[in-house]
C-alpha cells in the first residue's frame, strides 16, 4: 500500500486497477467471467463493501490490498460509528436515484456493517436481502454470484417492483426480512436475532442488565458483589432454567420494545480493569457462587457476542438433575427460593409444589 490519491497522498508509486479486477472470493467465483463481463455492460448499479475503502464501483481504481474484515474488529467499528458506511450508502442512493436494493453480503459481519433500519426509511425504496437455501455465511457467497450472473443481472426494476415480499430463484431468495426464511440454514448471530424478534419462550428470556448500577469489586474479599434488583432477576432466571429443560438469557436486550441496547454501561463501570470483558464474565461467575452455589457452575457458561455492533452477554444454562434455588430474596435477604420455567416467564413454587415438581422432573437433592 501507498499513500496515494485514495488516501490523501501523492506518492506516485502506488499502482491501482479496476476494484472488479481485483477481488477473487468465492462471491466472484460463483459469478464468474460473463457475470463480471454482465456487471460492467448492466444498466444495475453494483457497489462492494470493501474493508478499506468503505464501498466502492467495479470500476474504481484502487490500491491491491488485504483487509478481512472478519478478522479486524477495528475496521468494523470505524465503518460502523456514527453510520458512516450508511451515510456513504445513503449518500449514493440520493444521487443516483436508486429505487430498488438487491443485498447479497450474506456474511453477518459485512450485512451489519449497514445500518438497515436507517435505509428502510428512504421513501419509495425497496429492499430485499438475498438467502441460500442450503448454505450461510461465506459458504452461500458462491451461490448468491451465481444466481446474480444468471438471473438477477436481467432483471429490471419493474421486475423488482412487482416483487410483494419475496422471490425465489433456484436455490436463492430474496427477501424484503433480513433473516432467512423458517427451516432455512441460519448463521448463529442471525439465529440470536431471530431468538429476539420472536420474544421470550420456556428457553429464552433476556435482559437490560447483568449488574445495574452498584460498583463490584472482585478483590474485596468479604463483599466482592454489591446485591442490585438486576442481579437478583437474571440469577432468579438462571434457576428457573436449571430446574427445567435449560435454555438461553441474553443479558442487554430492553425488555419493553426488545431492543438491542447492549451492556456498554455495565462494562463501563470496570473501565480502569485490564480487560473490562473479561472481569464482566468473572463477576458473573462470582454472582453463580453467592446467588446460587458453586456446585451449578459447571451448568453454567457465558460469552461476551456482538450484535449489531453491541457487545451483549450471552448465558447458556443445562438442566440440573440437582434441584436449584436462588439464596437471596429481591431484596437481598438470605432466603431460599425454587423457580421452574412456566412458558415464557418464572413461577415460585411452595414447599409441597417444590417436592412434587423434584419427584416428578426425577431430580436429586443432596
Amino acid at each position: 500500500m501507498k499513500c496515494g490519491y485514495d488516501f490523501g497522498g501523492n506518492d506516485l508509486t502506488a499502482r491501482y486497477l479496476p476494484a472488479i479486477g481485483l477481488y477473487s472470493g468465492r462471491f466472484y467465483s460463483g459469478l464468474g467471467e460473463r457475470g463480471i463481463q454482465k456487471i460492467l455492460s448492466s444498466q444495475h448499479h453494483f457497489l462492494i463493501i470493501s474493508g478499506l475503502y468503505g464501498l466502492v464501483t467495479p470500476t474504481e481504481f484502487i490500491q491491491l490490498y488485504e483487509c478481512p474484515l472478519e478478522d479486524l474488529p477495528e475496521y468494523q467499528q470505524h465503518w460502523q460509528n456514527n453510520d458512516e458506511l450508511s451515510k456513504i450508502l445513503i449518500n449514493y442512493i440520493e444521487e443516483n436515484q436508486i429505487s430498488n436494493i438487491l443485498d447479497f453480503s450474506a456474511q453477518y459481519v459485512y450485512t451489519y456493517l449497514i445500518n438497515w433500519k436507517i435505509i428502510e426509511n428512504i421513501p419509495d425504496l425497496a429492499i430485499f436481502h438475498a438467502h441460500n437455501v442450503h448454505h450461510i455465511s461465506d459458504e452461500a457467497l458462491k451461490y448468491l454470484g451465481k444466481s446474480v450472473g444468471d438471473k438477477f443481472l436481467s432483471m429490471n426494476d419493474s421486475d423488482f417492483r412487482e416483487i410483494v415480499n419475496s422471490y425465489q430463484y433456484k436455490d436463492t431468495i430474496l427477501s424484503k426480512d433480513i433473516l432467512p426464511p423458517d427451516e432455512w440454514p441460519i448463521e448463529e448471530l442471525r439465529k440470536i436475532e431471530l431468538l429476539i424478534r420472536k420474544g421470550e419462550s420456556r428457553w429464552f428470556e433476556y435482559k437490560a442488565s447483568l449488574t445495574g448500577r452498584e460498583f463490584d469489586n472482585l478483590n474485596d474479599r468479604e463483599n466482592p458483589i454489591q446485591f442490585t434488583f438486576e442481579k437478583f432477576r437474571v440469577m432468579k432466571a438462571v434457576v428457573s432454567f436449571l430446574n427445567t429443560d435449560g435454555g438461553e438469557l441474553l443479558i442487554g436486550i430492553r425488555d419493553e420494545d426488545k431492543a438491542i441496547i447492549g451492556i456498554e454501561e455495565d462494562l463501563n463501570q470496570y473501565e480502569n480493569e485490564e480487560d473490562k470483558e473479561d472481569y464482566y464474565r468473572l463477576i458473573f461467575e462470582e454472582m453463580i457462587t453467592i446467588f446460587i452455589g458453586k456446585i451449578f457452575a459447571d451448568k453454567i457458561s457465558s460469552q461476551i457476542i456482538h450484535l449489531q455492533n453491541k457487545p451483549l452477554l450471552l448465558i447458556s444454562v443445562k438442566k440440573s438433575k440437582i434441584p436449584a434455588y436462588i439464596l437471596r430474596n429481591d431484596k437481598g435477604k438470605e432466603r431460599r427460593q425454587f423457580y421452574v420455567r412456566q412458558n415464557n416467564s418464572m413461577r415460585k413454587l411452595d414447599e409441597n409444589e417444590q417436592l412434587q415438581w423434584i419427584t416428578e422432573h426425577e431430580q436429586v437433592s443432596i
